[in-house]
């Protein structure tokens, strides 16, 4: 029965363990779904209850226009509020979109879908007249209406984009809901000859609307151009044209001129002539691009005041496109970054390599590159024997064929020192120290580049004679910090004031990081009371050991001092003294608080291991001669002489040890080194808490198999227990 028993004592336990290691929480919302418009803003909230790290992710087709804050928080059985905004900006368009908040802490992950149904709340329309054609000098009119479709009245404003002889007499118009007003463009008289676009349009913050009209203007003396094609492609560093032909369907003889607006590679190849009524003559645009020439390219002609548009693109046959993959570097040693390289254009290249530094090189120098084919090259760089500066690091590739096609691309190079190089900081506060006293400060160094450093810590300045640092080198992961801890112990020869604590960060014997700490040395006070019995002593031991564990400002023969002095002397020192006095317990909560489920479950452990542990007994032989002779011992009486004698002496030493340890306590305050010392062994096992968590439980788990080993195995293969043997009499 006991080993059922522990067994089960055991599984309870675990099963706490278990419980207090699980981190669940809740996720709700009160409102999941929102109607807004263009530009509006809603906003949805959603509680989280628990405990853990939680962050806070969005996905769904109207993440890209909505944020949650805060991402990430921590919460230990408590809850909190997250708010999820989202603003349909003006390239949304009407229709539904989710939205779903996603929780997580590590553990499980938690959503709420939102929906946003976004509205068209501003739309208008406008409609008119598409084309219209007149004779020169001629007047008319185009003709639009414009509506407003929204629920909202519209504020909006006119643009006329078209030739010179256009207007319309309104620059604003004012729309209520579902309202419809006409507008007007004038085409005045001094018009030329020639094809016009004239575009209306009227816009708002909120929407915008246009129209495009067309206006021919003709001199009555009438004449086609046409052409079997107004587009062209082709490479740069080739030749193409455009023809079309000009023919006169007017009633007399009429003398053509003929110019375009054109880049300087295009030419006609006809600039006048004459045609007689039905007659038609063909002209050509010629193109010839150079080698460098890209892009879409509008060609106008004009031919007696009638514009004609052609477009030609030309398209970059002859290219090469190099590209440093990080655009800055800030370094201390030999670095090798990524070049990317590729042939944009339509034929085979040969491509040689160069850099503009000789301590940066390449490791390919030529390269042959079919038509869009990718290369990927490092650019290793090396500073050694450079000033500390900024430098421009160049790459070009250039082709070795004709066209001489190139690219290059840059990267700013920052050679840094070694405190450049190996960032680190030290954060630490002042500290407050009583003479005759001690007191322990944490001090973080946090290393802040990428690579681990092994630190040497240095400590100097006239706080050194009573201070110690420890420990004196420490390695630091990137990105990371570690802890060391500067204990200070003035005795009553340190006078009071101020001292300097210098730390010094090294490496290598270079100081690549310091910080100055002020360590405020506070006069002991003394109490003045008379003589003082030998039990009061031993009174003030035990008082004094109670506030070093707990930290309370208890005051030995207070009364006798108010007495002596008054009331205004002491009221400043007391205050100060007592704020020495509870900082001790703020330091103890600090570290504590943070290893509380260690704690607990240490706890669990200790009290599973006390359980576990066999009871004191008698021998199996004293036992048995205890159960034979039990009824024989009964009727006998004790005998005088075999009593033991009370041992006495034992008591006597243990009285003597403990007067010895109260009179070194009162000497040496020996209490408050192995207090100090404690602070700091706890500050050293945080680093490694997890492992001697994990050896305890280990330990643990030996203990139970080694103590429950027979148990065990006898559960296991059932075997009937033995009769027991039968007690003789005598």
């Amino acid at each position: 029965m006991l080993v059922l028993n522990n067994k089960k004592i055991t599984i309870i336990f675990a099963f706490l363990m278990a419980l207090s290691l699980v981190d669940a929480f809740e996720l709700t919302s009160p409102g999941v779904e929102r109607t807004a418009c263009q530009g509006d803003t809603v906003l949805f909230v959603a509680n989280v209850f628990g405990s853990g790290d939680f962050s806070m992710n969005l996905d769904g087709s109207a993440s890209s226009w909505s944020v949650a804050v805060p991402q990430s928080f921590s919460l230990d059985n408590e809850g909190r509020a997250v708010y999820v905004y989202a603003t349909p900006n003006s390239n949304v368009n009407p229709g539904v979109y989710s939205l779903n908040l996603y929780a997580s802490n590590n553990q499980e992950t938690k959503t709420i879908p939102f929906v946003i149904n976004v509205n068209s709340c501003h739309d208008i329309r406008l409609v008119g007249e598409a084309s219209k054609s007149i004779c020169l000098n001629d007047i008319t009119q185009f003709n639009y209406q414009i509506e407003n479709l929204a629920d909202y009245q519209e504020t909006l404003e006119l643009n006329l984009n078209g030739p010179y002889f256009v207007s319309t007499p309104q620059s604003l118009i004012a729309l209520n809901p579902g309202e419809a007003k006409n507008i007007q463009v004038n085409v005045n008289q001094n018009n030329q000859v020639g094809d016009y676009e004239i575009t209306l349009s009227a816009s708002n913050e909120h929407v915008v609307s246009e129209i495009t009209s067309n206006l021919g203007v003709s001199s009555c003396y009438e004449f086609t151009v046409t052409s079997e094609k107004d587009f062209t492609s082709m490479c740069e560093n080739s030749q193409d044209s455009i023809s079309f032909i000009i023919k006169n369907t007017g009633v007399r003889e009429f003398d053509y001129s003929l110019s375009i607006d054109a880049p300087e590679w295009a030419n006609l190849d006809l600039n006048t002539f004459t045609l007689n009524q039905n007659e038609e003559q063909a002209v050509s645009v010629v193109f010839s691009p150079p080698y460098g020439v890209e892009g879409n390219f509008r060609i106008n002609l004009d031919v007696n005041g009638f514009e004609k548009e052609f477009n030609v693109e030309v398209n970059k046959c002859h290219g090469i496109f190099i590209d440093i993959i990080e655009k800055s570097a800030s370094i201390c040693n030999n670095i090798q970054t990524p070049v990317y390289m590729k042939n944009t254009g339509l034929f085979e290249k040969e491509y040689n390599l160069q850099t503009s530094e000789e301590w940066a090189g390449l490791d390919k120098y030529n390269v042959k590159l079919q038509p869009n084919e990718e290369l990927n090259l490092n650019l290793v760089i090396n500073p050694q024997n450079l000033e500390i500066n900024s430098y421009d690091v160049y790459v070009r590739a250039i082709a070795l064929d004709s066209s001489a096609v190139s690219s290059e691309d840059k990267i700013r190079i920052d050679v840094l020192d070694n405190q450049n190089c190996y960032l680190t900081r030290i954060s630490a506060k002042d500290l407050d120290v009583n003479q005759d006293s001690s007191a322990t400060l944490p001090i973080t160094i946090a290393n802040d580049a990428n690579e681990k450093i092994l630190y040497q810590i240095s400590l100097t300045g006239n706080a050194a004679s009573f201070s110690q640092l420890n420990p004196s080198i420490i390695e630091v992961n990137p990105k990371s910090s570690e802890t060391v801890y500067l204990y200070a112990a003035p005795s009553l020869n340190v006078n009071p004031g101020s001292y300097l604590a210098n730390i010094d960060i090294s490496l290598d014997n270079v100081v690549i990081s310091s910080k100055t700490i002020n360590i405020d040395v506070n006069e002991m006070n003394i109490a003045r009371s008379g003589q003082v019995t030998f039990l009061q002593k031993i009174e003030n031991f035990f008082v004094s050991l109670w506030n070093s564990i707990f930290s309370r400002p208890v005051q030995v023969n207070q009364d006798q001092q108010d007495e002596n002095t008054s009331e205004e002397s002491v009221e400043a020192p007391q205050e100060t003294e007592e704020a020495n006095q509870t900082s001790f317990v703020n330091r103890a909560y600090e570290i504590v608080k943070g290893y509380w489920i260690y704690i607990l479950i240490i706890a669990v452990i200790v009290i599973v291991a006390l359980i576990a542990l066999p009871p004191k007994s008698k021998g199996k032989d004293e036992a048995e001669d205890f159960d034979e002779d039990f009824d024989e011992e009964l009727e006998e009486e004790p005998k005088k002489d075999d009593e033991k004698p009370l041992r006495i002496g034992r008591w006597a030493l243990g009285i003597v040890i403990i007067l010895a340890l109260i009179w070194t306590q009162m000497q040496y305050g020996w209490f408050n080194y192995i207090k100090n010392y404690g602070f700091m062994a706890v500050g050293y096992a945080g680093s490694y808490k997890v492992y001697i968590l994990g050896g305890l439980i280990i330990i643990l788990i030996a203990i139970l198999i080694i103590k429950y080993w027979k148990a065990i195995v006898d559960f296991f293969e059932e075997e009937e227990e033995k009769p027991k043997r039968k007690r003789k009499k005598k």
